[in-house]
Order: C-alpha cells, then structure tokens, then sequence
C-alpha cells in the first residue's frame, strides 16, 4: 500500500493530488508515515481530506489530518458548498515530521480584557479542532467558563461540537465571520492597531530564519532526512534555535502588553525551548505536540487574524 501511495506522488511531480481511498487505508498510510503502533488510531469523518507534502528528496511532510470545513459551508444548490474548502489552520511552510496533543508554562497572567467568549472562538480558529479542556489550559478560563461559552456558541450555529474516540469542537462558517467581527472590535476598541502591525513586522523578520533552522532539523545539508542519529549535529540547530528565541518571546511579550491575550506566546515559547533544549527531538517541529514549530504557527495565525487579513508572499510561504 505504501508502494501504491509513492507511485502516485513518482508519477505526478509539482502536482497537486486527490487520493480518494477508505478511511482505513488512510489510517494504515498515516500510521506508518507516523511511527505508530496501531494501523486504526483516528476516526476519519466521511469526506474529510488530510493533506501531506512530498518533496522529490523523499521527504514526506504531514500537514494535517481529518480537515472538514467544507461540510460546515452553507449549500448553494443540490449537492454544493459555497466555496472551495479551507484548512483548519494555515500551517508554516517548513519540512516536518508528524506527531500528536499540546502543552505550555511559564508567566504572565491570564486576560483580562478579550471576552471569554472570543477567547473561546479565537482559540478553535487558531487550532482548528480543539477539546473543551485544552481550551481551559489555553485561554486560562475555568472548565465552566468554558463550557457555558461553547454552549452559547453551539446554540448561535458559531461551533460544532464532534464526539467520539476523537472528540472536540471546531468553528463553522458563521463562527468564523463572528470571530473575525469581535476580533476587528478588539483591536479598534484597544487602539493598538500600529503596535500589533509593528510587532507582525519584527516576527515576518524572524519566520525566514526560523524556516531555515527548521528544516535544517528535518533535512541534512545533504538532502537526507535528519535521523537524529548525530547528536552534535542536532546539537547545532538547536543552538541555531536559542539564539532566535530570546527575539522571539520579546516580541511576544510587547504584544502582551498591548492585547494581554498574547501573553500566552512567551509561556508557550519558553516551555517548548526547554523541552527542545533538553533533547525532546518532537519539541522542535514536530506538528500537533505543543512543539516550537506549532506554538510558531498559531502566532502567525494569530497576528495575521488580529490584523484582518490572509497570507500573502510578505509571509514567506
């Protein structure tokens, strides 16, 4: 199976591939590519899409897994959605290997200003498919707060809840128009529309460097995949890492002082420094494991979302 899967990207290079399969073949294909045990470990929704990208070198680079957005669109006519689908989160464009769950730590307090109710959806649209407790841990709200918010946003048709063995929530097209709102409201109620927009600018200084040192923890300058097997090698990238990293959580922590909400970029970027720097090799970049590489991500997602606006090539991706 895993032969057919690399004849398809063999046969089409620089192209852009639908593979249409069970959810059981995915799971096998996936499990594999992830170094798990079980074949079966994720509940697949009908439909869903995952994605991953393959680079002639051999790289295989999972950017996420079980998307389903386009069945939260409004229907336009029998059997259509109103648009094409839209991932999740907006994932960097650096070389990966997957992984799993989240954590953080460190100081600066909880938000005093952003409703809990935006936190909530600020959260889901940063994430794309989060547990009610993650969100507690995330926003520092209590499980109540929490739950009540979900409650009120379920009811307004703002977020979908899905149980299961995979259980969370996820925004749905009004969610995200309702985020977007109150997001533009808080930024033009704090009046810290230059700072934000300053602070953006020094990380957009930061993400091309960071990029690079992320691959160089993925691929060899040889263009093989990065093992681990050669600890002073390792040892460099992660060197490369902590001299970026007291640049980053300043800026993080400027843009707490302005929209407190950000506080939480320099807990999380300090608490997956110490993981990477005690030689968590999944703490780097390692996708949907509370790794540097993610808390990155949401950042990005964060400052561009705040701003109102998409990615663009200022991004680098």
């Amino acid at each position: 199976m895993l032969a057919a899967f690399e004849d398809v990207i063999a046969a089409n290079p620089g192209q852009r591939v639908a593979v249409v399969c069970h959810g059981g073949v995915i799971n096998a294909f996936l499990s594999r590519l992830l170094g798990r045990r079980r074949s079966m470990f994720v509940q697949l929704d009908y439909t869903s899409f995952s994605r991953l990208l393959a680079s002639s070198g051999g790289v295989r680079q999972l950017r996420s897994i079980n998307e389903t957005p386009h069945l939260l669109l409004p229907a336009t006519g029998p059997g259509c959605t109103a648009g094409p689908p839209e991932p999740h989160h907006d994932p960097v464009d650096t070389v990966l290997t997957p992984s799993s769950p989240r954590t953080g730590g460190s100081a600066v307090t909880a938000d005093t200003t952003t409703s809990p109710d935006l936190l909530v959806l600020h959260t889901l649209r940063l994430s794309g498919f989060v547990a009610a407790p993650v969100i507690a841990r995330r926003t520092e709200l209590d499980h109540v707060t929490v739950d009540a918010a979900l409650a009120a946003a379920a009811e307004a048709g703002r977020v979908k809840e899905r149980t299961g063995r995979v259980a969370g929530w996820t925004l749905t097209a009004e969610g995200r128009t309702e985020h977007a709102r109150l997001l533009a409201a808080e930024l033009d109620a704090s009046g810290a529309r230059a700072a934000v927009e300053r602070a953006e600018s020094r990380f957009l200084e930061l993400n091309q460097p960071f990029k690079e040192i992320c691959s160089r923890w993925q691929v060899r300058p040889d263009g093989t995949p990065n093992d681990h097997s050669d600890p002073a090698y390792d040892r460099g990238v992660v060197d490369e890492l902590g001299a970026l990293h007291p640049r980053a959580v300043e800026v993080t922590a400027e843009l707490a002082g302005v929209l407190p909400r950000f506080g939480r970029y320099p807990r999380d970027l300090a608490a997956a420094w110490e993981r990477v720097d005690g030689g968590e090799t999944t703490a780097f970049a390692a996708p949907l494991r509370e790794s540097y590489h993610d808390v990155w991500m949401e950042l990005h997602q964060d400052l561009m979302s705040t701003l109102g606006r998409e990615r663009g090539a200022a991004d680098g991706h």
